[in-house]
């Protein structure tokens, strides 16, 4: 694997109240091969990814180097998840007369097929993991959310939070706005989520406490203190900055991860294994290393 360091990610760390991070560099994976939309296993050792239009999904195996097709359905690409223990979660698609319908299918760690654990709907199936382990929603179907695990996802106009079984539905901006990329913080007590005109938030459980840091979209939660997020910017056509940030939420100190002359995609990160993985709009992949010092 050829290491190209990154001058932009060398200088001092963001430092922090209550931690500091740092980025130790930055290198090409994967050269070679076209890929899009990458999501990291909790090992950073591990890539999956997609088309451009998210048609399959194939996992990359940087220790072995080896590449897997997990599946080549329409939409397998589409927010795929990793459990803390290597299992995968996606969608397969099909169309029946003009509707779409998706299904959710389990590939666990180290099997060759792929099972499928909830069949063909008209549900939009929302997939996470919360403390490693796998919950979805789709419809009234839901798996894992009545074992004390949550999840939080966007839907439109709201943000819906499923507790303990117990979904409800808060607009922290109020009506007439659209909220994306919502997601519960590590320790369950704050959420995260852009509206697409209005930039980044996040609040409390409850909608209340609410914090605006500015245009952005993407948003994941690296800690309890940090996210990482992608600023964009275009000329009125096409976009000609998209960059990848680091932010504090309690010092609003931001540091740029990427260079302004690359736009970036998309990105997912392994906190565990100090690593996240961002996709060009080219279709290449780069890994970040760093660390959050305590």
């Amino acid at each position: 694997m050829r290491k190209i360091l990154v001058a932009f990610c060398l200088f001092a760390g963001l430092n922090v109240s209550a931690a500091s991070f740092k980025v130790n560099g930055s290198y090409s994976v994967m050269e070679g091969i076209e890929a899009y939309h990458p999501v990291l296993n909790d090992a950073g050792n591990k890539i999956l990814y997609s088309t451009e239009d998210f048609v399959g999904l194939k996992l990359y195996d940087s220790v072995l180097n080896t590449t897997e097709v997990i599946s080549t359905s329409v939409a397998a690409g589409f927010t795929p998840v990793f459990t803390a223990n290597g299992d995968i979660y996606y969608r397969s698609s099909k169309m029946q007369g003009r509707l779409r319908y998706t299904n959710l299918m389990q590939r666990k760690n180290g099997a060759k097929a792929s099972i499928e654990l909830i069949p063909m709907n008209r549900d939009n199936s929302k997939l996470q993991v919360c403390n490693g382990k796998f919950v979805a929603k789709s419809g009234k179907c839901s798996i894992g959310l009545d074992k004390g695990l949550s999840m939080a996802y966007d839907d439109y106009d709201a943000i819906v939070l499923v507790q303990n079984g117990v979904e409800k539905r808060i607009s922290p901006l109020g009506t007439g706005h659209t909220y994306t990329s919502a997601s519960l913080s590590p320790d369950g007590t704050k959420l995260v989520f852009t509206e697409p005109y209005e930039g980044v938030f996040t609040c409390n459980l409850d909608g209340f406490g609410l914090k605006s840091f500015g245009r952005g979209d993407m948003t994941k939660w690296l800690d309890n203190d940090h996210i990482v997020f992608v600023k964009s910017r275009d000329d009125g056509h096409f976009v000609i900055e998209s960059r990848l940030y680091v932010l504090n939420i309690n010092t609003r100190s931001a540091l740029a991860l990427t260079p302004s002359s690359v736009i970036v995609d998309d990105h997912s990160i392994a906190v565990n294994a100090g690593k996240i993985v961002y996709g060009t709009e080219e279709g290449k992949l780069f890994m970040i290393e760093f660390d959050i010092e305590k």
